[in-house]
Order: C-alpha cells, then structure tokens, then sequence
C-alpha cells in the first residue's frame, strides 16, 4: 500500500503546532506559578474552559415539577422547568389533573443510529458502564490487537463490503434474511467504523474467554464488545415501524408538545438494541402527590468524560487518537477531579486559565476558534487545497511575534 502524503504533511503540521504552542505557552506557566509541572495546549487549555463554564452554570438552580403517567407498565414523565422557585410552587400546588389531547396518530419509520466512531464508543461506554476514556480505549486496543474489532481511532461510520458480510451472515441466522438491510453509512476514508471482525456474539466470546481457548480478555472487555457487536449488527438491520401519536399536553397554564412512541408495527433493529415505548394516554389524568414530585436541580450538570468527548467532536476540537489524551492531561495537572463521573474544575484549573486568559497575546492561540480553524487547515493540506509549509511559516512567525511581546514586557 503506498504512502499518502497529504495525510503525512497534515500530521506534521498537527504534531509541530501543538509543540510550538504547549512549548512556548507551558513556560508562561512556568515562570508565573513557579510550577514546570504545569502546561498549556491548544486543544487542553479551551477545553479547560468549557469545564469552567459548565461548572459556573452547574452553581445556578432551576425549579422542575415532574410528573408520572403510568399504565399497561409503560411510563411518561414529563416535567415542566421554572426559573423562580415561586412560580414552581404555586404551580406545583395547583396541580389537580392533566389534559392530553392526540393532535394526529401516523404511521413512522424510525432508522438505527450508525455504528460507532472512536467518540460515540466513549461516549456510551462512559453513559452505561461509567468506563473512564483510558479505560475504554485500553479494553478497544486490547479487542482490537487480538483480532476481534476495527481499529478503534476513527471518526468514520464508513462500514466497508467485508463489515456488511460479517452483519449479513450473523443477522440472517439470528433473525432471517427479511430482518438484513445493508448500508454503508460513510464516505470512503482512511479508516471505517468501530465494529466486530468476525461473526462472534459476546456471549460465543464469553464463552471463549471461560473455558481458557482464549487469553488476556476480561469482563470489561466483554462488556464493551457487547456494545460495539450490537450497534454495529443493529446498524445493518431494516428499520423500526411504529404507530407515533402527536399530542398536546395541557396542565394548568402550562402546555407541552409531545411525540410518543405508542406501538411497534414492524419489528427490525430494536431486536438489539431497545426502543423506548411510551403508554397509549388520552383524555383527563388525576395528579396527586404520588405522581408529582418538586425538584431542585442545577441549571446545567456537570459535564461527565462522555459528553465531554462528544462535546469536542460537535466543536471541531481534537481527534479520535487524543480526545482520552486530552482529558487524561487534564486529570494529571490537577487542573480538573472526576467525582462520581462528573468533571470539576479545580482552584488550580482556574487560576491557570484565568491567568492565560489574561494574557491578551496568548488568548487567541489557546481559543477553541483558533484550534478550530487549524483543525480545518490541516483537513485542507489532506486534501492538497493547502500547502503544509507556508502554514507552518505563518504560525512560526505568529509564535515569535508572541514571544517578543513576552520579552519586552
């Protein structure tokens, strides 16, 4: 296979840029904190902030009435948010009943969700088993070097001729051929989606792993193939058909615009993976202290290291190979806890970015804006539109401007 160029140079790019800005902007730090333990980046440092912002907003309280319906075992919850703890309350106590009105009740085809790239995997590893980024990269590299997965660094869906074979195989024999329903998801690129090599079910390499034909495996990776061998085979079956009723939910002053999904017509994916069903609900329903509940709560939870990933992905911000990196950097500086799988910003943390944010020379270099556009620049040398060394020469002599305002100060 030969070499693409294009993707050297954009790496080259990638690798000088963040040395030139974690080099220079780490010994600001240095000299300011007394302290060559701490550093600085240009993907670490606006992530940084955004922890901090989420953090300011977590220390705001909103007010939420909740409610339950409940029938045929299924459940709605619906809640209602106030900003001022009175209007909550008075609402709250004048509370008697709902009204649910069906708008229209139509027929809806509801598709899979794509196989996993490198930040979805994170992301529903973290959510369901609350595995750190280093740990789920580690159990994927694992599963990854004994054969049984894709490589795990990827931010593609792209689900190759080979990966649409194994789906076929295993989905005509679980469920039969009606049930197979290929798609490709992706454009051609580098690498595909994170999915399972072989047609081995978790509990067929469960079993492997118990009866000792197979080492070095435990029940995290287990877990986490679980999850990559059902959304991928879920992603290559046909689609969900359910009866969708369109209602207006009226309660006191309050109204809400609801889509619930009433009942499955047409079996597919949700052989796998589950499709929230919600109760079949009209007319006039009794509340009383039993189905209403009044809640505190933060105006924005703090982020977890899985919405953090998807957070840098929906921004443009890192890749695949560095977004456990970044995190785990952050962890190690001491600038950032993990408490209970939440992220808090430390008083380190904050002296740090607060300090660097001052410092109207660097501010632009440590910017989520200016990692983006660089983000965008190194796609464009991939794609030949951008010629590798003139955009190291502008940010060589970006840094040195920066550095002989540092000098003269």
């Amino acid at each position: 296979r030969d070499f693409n160029e294009n993707l050297v140079k954009a790496q080259i790019v990638r690798r000088v840029a963040d040395r030139w800005v974690g080099f220079e902007f780490s010994q600001l730090l240095w000299g300011a904190f007394k302290n060559q333990l701490l550093s600085a980046g240009r993907v670490q440092t606006p992530v940084l902030g955004w922890i901090i912002a989420r953090e300011s907003e977590y220390r705001k309280k909103i007010y939420k009435v909740l409610l339950t319906i409940e029938r045929d075992g299924r459940r709605l919850w619906i809640d209602f948010a106030f900003e001022e703890k009175e209007k909550a309350l008075k609402f709250f106590e004048n509370l008697k009943e709902v009204k649910i009105e069906v708008l229209n009740i139509t027929e809806e085809s509801r598709f899979p969700p794509p196989p996993f790239s490198t930040d979805t995997l994170l992301k529903e590893a973290h959510e369901k088993y609350r595995f750190t980024l280093p740990l789920t990269m580690e159990l994927a590299q694992t599963l990854f070097e004994l054969g049984y997965i894709t490589y795990h660094r990827t931010d593609s869906t792209r689900v190759s001729d080979v990966g649409i074979n194994v789906a076929k195989e295993y989905i005509k024999e679980e469920f039969g051929s009606d049930f197979f329903s290929p798609r490709t998801w992706g454009e051609k690129g580098a690498h595909e989606c994170i999915r399972p090599t072989k047609n081995i079910d978790p509990e067929e390499l469960n079993a492997l792993i118990l009866s000792g034909q197979v080492e070095g495996l435990n029940r995290n990776h287990v877990l986490l193939y679980d999850l990559i061998f059902r959304r991928f085979m879920a992603s290559q079956m046909r689609e969900v058909k359910v009866k969708v009723a369109q209602v207006i939910l009226k309660a006191n002053e309050e109204e809400k615009r609801l889509t619930l999904n009433w009942e499955v017509l047409q079996d597919g994916w949700n052989k796998l993976l589950p499709l929230e069903l919600h109760p079949i609900v009209e007319g006039k329903w009794a509340i009383n202290e039993g189905n209403k509940k009044l809640k505190t709560q933060p105006k924005a939870y703090l982020y977890t290291q899985g919405e953090l990933v998807e957070e840098m992905k929906a921004k443009g911000i890192g890749r695949p190979s560095t977004y456990a990196t970044i995190l785990e950097k952050l962890l190690e500086r001491g600038y950032v806890i993990d408490r209970k799988g939440f992220l808090i910003p430390t008083k380190l943390g904050k002296e740090v970015y607060y300090y660097l944010q001052s410092r109207h020379e660097v501010r632009s270099f440590l910017s989520e804006e200016f990692t983006r556009e660089l983000e965008y620049l190194m796609d464009e040398v991939e794609n030949s539109k951008e010629d590798y060394q003139k955009l190291l020469r502008y940010l060589y002599s970006q840094i040195m401007q920066t550095r002989e305002i540092n000098r003269n100060e």
